[in-house]
């Protein structure tokens, strides 16, 4: 029958003959809910601290990018124009704003590349559902989120 409690155990210590009731199909029903609710937010608590985790290694990366960023947007504003001024008189105007444009882009770019480098090893996706996903590319189509 659906739902009968098995009390084998409970019969070998000593304790009475089967007394409690079978399960109703409702009472299944609510005990299922409750166990998938509570699977639900269990797994919902490990994909959270995973992400936590990976945002935390993901910091010293970011920073380099945002120290990368100030310092191109400070060369860039500071040393420019001087530049530029004492070029003129070598290579002329033109030439000289050139040389200093492309000069700061690459010392920029090399810095925030060398943070995204970094921030390659991070993964902010959970490796459990980065898994599912690699392994089930379907799994999550036709759901809305």
């Amino acid at each position: 029958m659906w739902g009968r409690r098995d009390k084998s155990a409970d019969n070998e210590q000593g304790a009475g003959p089967e007394t409690a009731p079978p399960l109703s199909l409702g009472d299944l029903l609510k005990q299922l809910i409750k166990d998938f609710d509570r699977l639900i937010r269990s797994e919902f608590r490990v994909a959270q601290a995973e992400f936590n985790a990976n945002l935390a290694k993901a910091v010293p990366p970011l920073t380099l990018i945002l120290l990368g960023g100030v310092l191109l947007l400070g060369g860039l504003f500071t040393l420019m124009g001087a530049i530029v001024a004492w070029l003129t008189l070598l290579v002329g105007a033109g030439f000289a704003a050139l040389i200093v444009a492309v000069s700061a882009g690459a010392a920029g770019y090399a810095l925030i590349s060398a943070g995204r480098n970094q921030m390659a090893d991070v993964g902010l996706i959970p490796a459990r559902i980065a898994k599912v996903i690699k392994d089930d590319p379907d799994a999550f189509e036709g759901h809305d989120t």
